[in-house]
């Protein structure tokens, strides 16, 4: 693939600020419960700025096995600017067997700022191979296709 320099600037902007700087990456504290260390909503909130593009949750984590609940997610989603892309991976969604645990697939069917990921090397013991997929707005999957394809690109001449 050849890449057209719209393409690269495309590519720029996904990763970096209007100024050509890369984003800082900014990491919200967790809370000590009784189940562990877990995901603090009204932490990862607070740490969202004007500037803040994406909230990634791993949602269940590894390796605490913790989990926000189909209400904690949804009161961090509300919570965030319509123009964050919240970024739900649920790689270890198949191990989770409490009721109140949504993996992400409802509210990224609803909601044009969400995308959800998932694998399948997880549950079927396919470490080595890295197959997964998405469910996200057709722009968020464009954006993604195109890192993608520039990505494969630069493996396939190193």
């Amino acid at each position: 693939m050849t890449e057209r320099p719209e393409d690269i600037r495309k590519l720029t902007r996904l990763s970096a600020s209007d100024h050509g700087e890369l984003n800082p990456l900014v990491m919200a504290p967790e809370k000590d419960t009784n189940h562990g260390l877990k995901l603090d909503v009204d932490a990862m909130l607070a740490a969202v700025t004007p500037k803040t593009r994406l909230v990634y949750v791993a949602n269940p984590n590894n390796p605490t096995g913790t989990y926000l609940n189909r209400d904690e997610m949804a009161r961090l989603h509300a919570g965030l600017p319509d123009h964050v892309l919240l970024v739900i991976d649920s790689a270890y969604a198949e191990y989770v067997t409490a009721k109140d645990y949504e993996a992400g697939l409802e509210m990224a069917s609803r909601q044009p700022n969400v995308v959800m990921t998932r694998t399948f090397s997880k549950l079927y013991g396919l470490a080595g191979l890295r197959i997964g997929w998405m469910l996200a707005p057709e722009k968020v999957c464009d954006d993604a296709l195109l890192i993608f394809r520039m990505v494969s690109s630069w493996i396939a001449v190193e």
